[in-house]
């Protein structure tokens, strides 16, 4: 019996993460809505900061080893 409360507590901790990842996925969604109404300029922004955001993790990343 134990096994199974594990097992169940285990999954409603994974589920609860993945709603944490659906509500961060949905926010980017409306945040990328919005930029679709920003001048091209805030857009290639937008794009910039995701690129060295994306360069800095690979660099932790290498890092880490």
């Amino acid at each position: 019996m134990a096994i199974v409360d594990k097992l169940v507590a285990h999954n409603r901790e994974i589920l609860g993460n993945w709603n944490i990842w659906k509500g961060g996925i949905a926010i980017v969604k409306q945040v990328y809505r919005l930029a679709e109404f920003l001048p091209v300029e805030a857009k290639y922004g937008l794009g910039q900061l995701n690129k060295e955001q994306k360069m800095i993790n690979n660099l932790n990343q290498q890092a880490r080893g």
